[in-house]
């Protein structure tokens, strides 16, 4: 229960969105995730969404 809770804390957005919200390249959010500073939750799909928290 306390997974779900903390699920619906957080915003799932695709990466183009986080792009235009941060103004970075998909490239640099790849670099920052290859080198373990944001861990994205990835779910079934094309796109791959970013949890943001």
């Amino acid at each position: 229960m306390t997974e779900i809770r903390d699920l619906r804390k957080r915003a799932v957005l695709p990466i183009g969105t986080v792009i235009q919200l941060t103004e970075l390249s998909a490239r640099q959010i790849r670099y920052y995730e290859a080198q373990g500073l944001i861990q994205p939750e990835r779910t079934p799909g094309e796109s791959p969404p970013l949890c943001i928290t």
